[in-house]
Parts: structure tokens; sequence; C-alpha cells
């Protein structure tokens, strides 16, 4: 389990990722010109009262199976066109912007290349939205392919159980999010391979696109399926899915690859040629071409004796590495997402790989050497994709950002730049010692909620023991700085189960956390995670554990924790004891993995929804028992990825485990020159932009568990996205509070490797917006302070100037809940160049508000939103500079006096539509009660005559519905029609909203 992963795919980009696309459609497959069923002409249905209110169906008719625009005959299965997508699927799930697409900046290429050739490429992520949208690697992949002619890109993410089943139930497979073309209509479906208890998903989101299961299975019309990311490292349980793997970084050879499939597609070449020519490329492995060898037949516990290539004249796979970070691809904007994903800012990858050899980080290992970008370069990317997609987050990820020899610099540039602007800075992994006397200062120009800390083990033996370099003074000496610069909550992060742990360091751990308490008045929370052995680290041989161990050692670390003020969070056991079968898997694995896919396991690393009984069942199926996982495996017998070479050498690696077992730490190469681990032998060197410290630190004391010379530290979040250390969402798809995080900034438990969707442990952004008044220099003494009175600061007011605009919503924007189109909108001043006002006082938030708030799934014709800039500028001008996306329609903008109270809701006009003739003139029932339950339990009461403004049938399916506002709300509208005109509550009826009704 690494020690400070990369959540959001910092660390190299594999086969998965996405990001924006640049540049016009133009001709490629026939299909190009389909009506976006979510974004027809909505506005329409509005403005024409013989219309339906919901956006039309769209989309071409399914196709006779003819040729596409490249001239290639069809796939047998394929319609010829994707299907239209149904709308009413959103009106029965739960977060239904999930599903929307078309957001800002989500423009797969349609350019052909010279021949005519378009290949198309669903770049899959088996999570959700919120989770996907925030990976780094994934966002990069989609923009690096979609900037190639002949290349296309589109995503698809796993579908919430609702979701599910609602395409089951109506026979409808899972589409990409751009065309909603189904996957097996597409030439690759590529996926991201992040976490271990999300295969079951990857297997779901083949089998609801239609896409056979097994490789073996799938004919000639089908697409390749393929993977990248961390879980390539060991990718045997998945060996029997995938037709072929990449590993290592994809920036270098992925372009290449797809270039090459589509002129073997092109040419006629069977599958199996195909296949035969990838596995000739540099970091490509078609599993196909391997046999794994068992003793004793293929059933556990018969051992595993290798694999081998079915022709000896096969190259070994080896994984490909960037040379350099500089001037990698890297986009300029990224998408703009519609919802609230879990790391809503722009991220730029500051440099990739990690050389401190913590002997339980697979990241560390298998993305060295450290390769960094250059400050100016980050600057550049930063204010690019700042500009262009309108975020007021910024975020410099890596492995460890406070390794990053310029950090200092780029930290304090960002500073100058963005200071007033109220764009703000997140580091998400700074180690404890590494943070500099200027970085600190820096740091403290904002006050943050959670500081965290990872010492990974209690006792100075164990840490040794991980090779982790801190001593127990460091983190009492960073727990004290971070209260004193305002930090409220402090975050440790700890494992158990770590390879000669005794109860005595599980004991320690409850005692350090008590000795940390003690030096602050700071709320404290312990996040356990249980430790996995990871493929291609120096614990790899060591033994898994089974649910009742691990819940052992969570208990006791429980029981040594009871105090008040200490909270210990933890992942559920059987989820780690899956984990680690997975992890440390051949391809036996996969079999149980299978079984347990169609026994309904679902989105496992999310703790309501995994079920340890269907694990249970399925290895009972397969054979397995209880000793095949807690058998430590052989140095000296094959293991199930040593046919793999992902850059260091399993020789450096066995002398890593030797150093463990002694207690023998192992400096940083940085520090102490080559080590040999073999990881610069693939064309890849350290790439250092600035001076390394000659002490190994910034501004800290030598290497050896020394304490650090006395400066303020900044936050520590050295356990970064470690895996199982957060609990996962909560049934209903909304992330819960994470294990050692601020909500709403973690994820499921991640397995370790670079852009893992999300779960760093950051604290809160760096807001150049806040910045205290410089400290008295000098050896006077500063002069006694005033005492102040109780309230915000007082500040000179900027200037403001205050605007009322009126618009429509229709299409995707229908689905997005209040809040999310609020910050639709804040992100459309951002990109636009208009500066929000700001409220006063210690939170100050942009002056932008909505009248009123429409119900989820309803268009409207008239929304009214009144807002304040810093600047006075035409309305046409601020007309002009607002980029909204499809759905969204300004109607009119004008300046408000301020001298004049801005307008108020005093009720709301509706146009409700039945199947058939209900209505007539006047209403029934006039004086009607209206009563119901809302959705908090509460009983709602209404004398419909004091509330209802107008009601008058236009035709006998239509009617128009006038409603009064006050401050604690008002009645349904359905509900209101349903009273006045006596229908029983199941009769189906639709609404749109007319106009806002203002004073």
């Amino acid at each position: 389990m690494p020690c400070a992963n990369d959540p959001e795919g910092t660390c190299g980009p594999d086969v998965a990722g996405n990001g924006p696309r640049n540049g016009p459609a133009a001709a490629g497959h026939a299909d190009t010109g389909d009506i976006d069923p979510l974004d027809g002409d909505g506005r329409k249905a509005l403005r024409d009262p013989d219309a339906s209110d919901r956006a039309p169906a769209g989309g071409l008719p399914p196709g006779d199976g003819g040729p596409d625009g490249a001239g290639r005959p069809c796939r047998p299965a394929c319609p010829g066109r994707p299907a239209a997508f149904d709308t009413s699927l959103l009106r029965e799930v739960q977060r239904p912007g999930r599903y929307l697409g078309g957001e800002i900046g989500a423009e797969p290429n349609e350019i052909p290349d010279g021949r005519g050739r378009l290949f198309r490429t669903a770049l899959a992520f088996p999570d959700v939205y919120e989770i996907a949208h925030s990976h780094l690697g994934h966002k990069i992949l989609y923009s690096l392919v979609n900037s190639v002619p002949g290349l296309s890109a589109e995503r698809v993410y796993a579908t919430w159980p609702d979701m599910e089943r609602a395409l089951r139930a109506r026979g409808l497979p899972l589409t990409s999010l751009e065309s909603r073309r189904p996957l097996a209509h597409f030439d690759l479906v590529g996926f991201s391979l992040q976490y271990e208890l999300g295969y079951t998903n990857i297997l779901a989101m083949l089998d609801l696109g239609r896409v056979p299961l097994l490789a073996s299975e799938r004919a000639e019309g089908d697409p390749l399926v393929c993977a990248g990311g961390p879980g390539c490292a060991n990718p045997e349980p998945l060996a029997d899915f995938f037709d072929f793997f990449l590993l290592g970084d994809a920036e270098p050879g992925l372009v290449e690859v797809l270039e090459a499939l589509s002129a073997m597609r092109a040419g006629g070449l069977p599958r199996r040629e195909i296949l035969r020519g990838l596995a000739a490329r540099p970091g490509v492995y078609v599993p196909s071409l391997f046999r794994p060898l068992y003793v004793d037949g293929r059933r556990p516990p018969g051992g595993f004796a290798g694999i081998e290539p079915l022709d000896p004249a096969l190259p070994r796979p080896r994984r490909t590495a960037a040379p350099s970070l500089s001037g990698l691809y890297f986009p300029r904007m990224q998408i703009v997402p519609f919802i609230r994903p879990v790391h809503d800012r722009v991220a730029v990858e500051i440099s990739r790989g990690c050389s401190r050899g913590c002997r339980f980080c697979q990241a560390g290992y298998i993305y060295r050497p450290v390769r960094e970008r250059g400050e100016a370069e980050i600057l550049d990317l930063v204010s690019a994709n700042l500009s262009s997609t309108g975020h007021d987050e910024a975020a410099f990820l890596s492995l460890s950002a406070g390794d990053h020899t310029g950090i200092d610099g780029a930290v304090r540039s960002f500073m100058d730049r963005f200071g007033g602007t109220g764009v703000s800075l997140s580091l998400p992994s700074l180690r404890v010692r590494s943070v500099s006397r200027e970085l600190a200062l820096q740091i403290q120009r904002a006050r943050k909620t959670g500081f965290t800390v990872a010492p990974e083990a209690a006792t100075a033996r164990l840490r040794s023991v991980i090779n982790k370099d801190l001593s127990e003074e460091d983190l009492l000496t960073a727990a004290g700085t971070a209260f004193s610069l305002g930090w409220r909550t402090l975050k440790l992060y700890f494992m158990c189960g770590l390879p000669t742990e005794t109860g005595e360091d599980l004991e320690a751990i409850g005692a350090l956390a008590r000795r940390i308490k003690r030096t602050t008045r700071a709320r404290l929370n312990v996040g356990l995670a249980h430790f996995t052995p990871k493929a291609h680290t120096p614990f790899q041989w060591e033994p898994g554990s089974t649910p009742a161990e691990i819940r052992s050692r969570i208990d006791l670390v429980k029981a040594s924790s009871r105090r008040d003020g200490i909270a210990v969070k933890h992942a559920d056991p059987g989820a780690s004891f899956a984990e680690s079968l997975l992890a440390r898997g051949d391809r036996r694995a996969g079999r149980a993995l299978l079984r347990v896919f169609r026994a309904g396991a679902r989105f496992e690393a999310w703790n309501d929804l995994f079920d340890l009984s269907l694990w249970e069942a399925a290895l009972a199926a397969e054979g397995f028992d209880e000793g095949f996982f807690r058998s430590p495996r052989d140095p000296e017998a094959p293991l199930p990825w040593d046919h793999l070479f992902y850059g260091v050498d399993k020789a450096f690696l066995l002398r890593e485990r030797e150093r463990a077992y002694a207690g023998i730490p192992t400096p940083d190469c940085r520090d102490a020159g080559c080590l040999g681990c073999g990881a610069c032998s693939d064309g890849a060197r350290v790439e250092l932009t600035g001076d390394w410290p000659a002490d190994g630190r910034h501004g800290g004391a030598s290497p050896g568990g020394q304490a650090r010379e006395a400066a303020p530290e900044g936050p520590a979040s050295e356990g970064a996205a470690r895996e199982g250390a957060q609990e996962p969402p909560a049934a209903g798809g909304e992330p819960r509070e994470a294990v050692g995080r601020d909500r709403g900034e973690g994820h499921p438990r991640q397995a370790g490797g670079p852009g893992s969707p999300g779960g760093e442990a950051a604290p809160r952004p760096l807001s150049p917006a806040a910045v205290p008044p410089a400290p008295a220099t000098g050896g006077a003494p500063a002069p006694p302070r005033a005492r102040r009175r109780k309230g915000p600061p007082a500040r000179e007011a900027p200037p403001e100037f205050r605007y009322a605009a009126r618009f429509e919503t229709t299409g995707r924007p229908v689905f997005l809940g209040h809040l999310e189109l609020v910050e639709l909108f804040k992100r459309a001043f951002r990109r636009g160049g208009l500066r929000l006002a700001l409220s006063r006082g210690f939170h100050p938030s942009p002056r932008l508000s909505f009248l009123s708030a429409l119900p989820l799934g309803v268009p409207s014709q008239d929304e009214v939103m009144v807002f304040s800039l810093t600047e006075s500028l035409p309305p046409e001008t601020v007309w002009k500079r607002l980029e909204l996306p499809a759905g969204l329609r300004m109607l009119e903008v004008s300046r408000l006096p301020l001298a004049f109270p801005a307008p108020s809701l005093k009720g709301t006009e509706w146009l409700v539509s039945a199947a058939g003739p209900v209505f007539r003139d006047p209403p029934l029932f006039p004086e009607a009660r209206l009563s119901y339950t809302d959705g908090k339990g509460r009983v709602r009461s209404f004398a419909l005559g004091e509330w209802v403004l107008g009601a008058r049938a236009l035709s006998p399916e239509r009617l128009a519905l006038a409603i009064a506002f006050r401050e604690t709300g008002g009645p349904r509208p359905l509900e209101c029609a349903r009273a006045l005109w006596g229908l029983d509550p199941s009769q189906p009826l639709e609404l749109s909203k007319l106009r806002t009704l203002t004073g």
C-alpha cells in the first residue's frame, strides 16, 4: 500500500484516461450528424404551447447494418448508428447528472486521417462519474487521443446500481456519454485499472455494453478490450477478460498503438494476427499468447509454476516510461463537469515517480525514476486550464509535491499571480520533512480544517522495517505546528498487518495518538488501513490475511485508542481480504472474480455495498482454502507477474526485503546516488529541475530520524490517497466523510497507483485571497494588540455593480440539481473573465443568487438570477462573455441600481400537461385544501385559495397555474393541479415552468 499515491493520475496516465477535445467536427462515420437526444430543441417545447415540454428523443433511427462513413462494413451487431438515449431513465435514478455528457470541453474528434479512417475508442473508468472525472490521467489521454486526426475517444463510466437495473429492465446497453454509442460498437474499449475492488464493475460494464466477457469468446467484429494503470502490475486475475494490457506510461506509445490498430483493422487482419502484431510493441502484453503453468493441476491448492510464452521468440513484455516530463503532452483545457466531482479543480502534474523507497508502496517502485516539470511550464499549464475551465482551485499533483526541487518558487509564483483573484491552491502530497520555511510561509496564507500526517507505523522499529524516514519527534512537532498555524483537525494514517508487526506495534498506535493529542487541542482522527502485498515491491512475497485476522488487528487498535477526541476509521476487513486475493492472484483468481460478479457484486470499494459472503461462496466453489492466503510466497518460486518487467529488478527487491527484516533503512537515490534498482534502464532518467538539497530535504536535518530544525511546516499529507484510507460513499452515491479526509475529498479504497481517482489527503486549499500582514521585523517588541470586537474583520468594500439576468433551461441542465446549476454559472462567469463581487465576512462567497430553485427534471423558459460584478460592464458585454453549455440560453441581462432593492420572488407560473383530456375551465374545486407529507416527513397543509394566483385550462390536456411564493415555501404545482381538478394521485402529469413572477 503506497504512502502517497497520486489520486488524480499524475504519475502516468493509463490507457483509460480522459480530457477535452479540440477542433470542429468533420466528416467521419455516417452517424456524426446525429442529434444529441438530450440537447434537442427543447426550447421549442416551452415556446410552443402545443409541443411537449420534454426534449425530443433525437437520434437517427437504427440503420440497416450498412457500411459506416469510413467504408468499413459494420459489425454484425452494429445497428449502423448510435441509439437515442431514453431520457425517462434520468427521472428514475439518483444523481442523473452522472449520465448527461455534453460538458464544455467534451468534444470527441471526428476528423479522419489521410485515408479516411476514424478509429473509435471508448475510454472506460469502472466507477461513477464524480470519481472518474477526478482522475487526471483519464483527462490527459482523452485530450491526447482526440488531438490526433483519425483517432476519436469517448468516455464511459460505471452506472450506479439503480441505473444498471433500469437499463437491464428496458433491454438497453451501456453507452458512451458523447454519442450514446454502445460499447460493442467501438473499435477499442480501454479500461483504467486503479484499484482491485473495481474489477467487478469492469465485468458489469462489458456485460451491460454487450461485449462478451471472455476474450476467447469475442468474434472478429467485437471490439478489442485493453487496460492500463497500476492494476497492470499484476494483470493475471483479469487475463481471461482482456485482449491486451498497456504497461507503464501511456503517453510514449498509446497513439502509435491506436494508429497501428486502425491500420491493421482497415487491412482486414484477423483478430489473432492483430494481437500478434501488438505483442511485438514495447509496453504491450497480450495474455492469450502466454500460458500459465501449474503443479498438481489448475485448481488450488495446486502450486503456481510460472508463465511462459507460446512462442519462445516473443519478447518479454516491458513497461514504457516517459523519458522526461518537460514538454510531455498535457491538455490546456480539461472537461468542465456538470456535477461536482470528488476533486473539483484544475490539476497539473508537477512530477512523476518517487524514490523514497517505502517498501509497501507500489507506486514508489513502478513509477520510478523521478521526473519533474519546470516551474514555468507548471504555471503556464495552470493558467491555461484555469482560464479555459473557470475553476477557482488548482492542485499541484505528485506522489510527493514537497520533494519537487522547485516547489517553493512554483508556489510563490502561483500566489503572486493569482493572489486576490479568489483562486486557491491545493498541495495534496506534502511530507512532514520536506516542507521549507518558504513553503510554510506560503501555506500560512490560508486557514484549514484538516492537517494530515502519515506515520504508517507507530514504533521506530516498524518504521525502519517499512523504510519510513520519520521520527516520533517529527510527528509531535508537526502536530503542534499545525495547530499553531490554524488547523483544528489532525488526521493520522496508520497501517496494520505490516511484516514483522507484533501486538505491541498495534497497541502503540493508540499510545502515539494519545501523545499527539496531548500536544494540541485539535480534533484527532485515526485512519487505519490494512497492509496488502503488492506486485513489484519488496513485500510482494508476504502472505495475505484472512478477514478474521484483519478484524482482530483492527479491534486491537480500536481498543488501544478509546479516548475522548480520538476517532478510528477503517475499511471493511472483508474488502481488504478480497483486495489481497486480486492483488497477488494468478489466473485462477479470475474465475472466482467471475463468480462474484455473476452473484451480483458491484462497487465493492464502497463499504456499504461489499458482501464478503459472495467471495466466500465463490472461493469455496473454486477450491481455494485458507492456507492459500496465509502462506508467504517462496522467494525462489515464480510469481504470477514475474514475466512482466516494470522497471525495478527482482534482485533489488529481494535485497530490500532482506534489509527490511534486518531493520536497515535504504536512502533515497537522490541523496546516496544510484542504488542499482534498474528503473533507469528503459530510457527514463532522474530529472530534477532544481538543486536537490544535500541533506535530502527542504530545510531539514540530515536523514536518519533526527528532528528537523524548528520551522513552521504546513500540512503533511504523506498518506495521501493510501489504499483503504477512506470510507466509501453511501448507497445513494453521495461520498461519505473520508477516513482522515475532509468530506468530499476522498474516494473508496485505492490500490495505490497513480491516477487513482480520488482520495488524496490534502488539506483545504491555500487561498491567496487571505494573506495575513507580514510579521514585524527587528529586535523591538511589537506594540500590544488592541482588543478587537467579535465579528468579521473590517475591510474596505470593493466596488460593486449589480445585474439581473433571465435565462431558460432545457435539455441536459434540466437534470442538474440547484447547487450544481449554481456552480455551473460560477464557472461560466470565471471563464468569461467576469469577476463576481464577494460577500463580506470570514467566509466570502460570490454574490450570485437565483430567485427560485427548479425541481429536478423540470424545464423552464424563465429563470431569474441576480449577481454583482467588481467592474461596470455593458449588459451586452456580460451576455457575450457568458459561455454556457447547450440547454442554457440567456434571454436578458440588465443593470440594477444599487440604490434600489434587488428583484424578489413573488410566485411562479407553471404549465401542467396530461396525456388525455382531464382539465376544464374553471377548476372544479377552487377552494380545495391540499395536504401531503414532504421528503423530510413533514405534513404540509395549504388552503389553495390563499396560494393559487391563477389557474386556467388552456386545453383539455394543458393548464397554466400560478402559485405564490412565501418564506415558508409553497405547495407543489402538480399536487395543486390534482387537488384543483380532483384528479387521482396516480394521474400522470408533466410539468414545465413558464414564468418567474418578480416584485
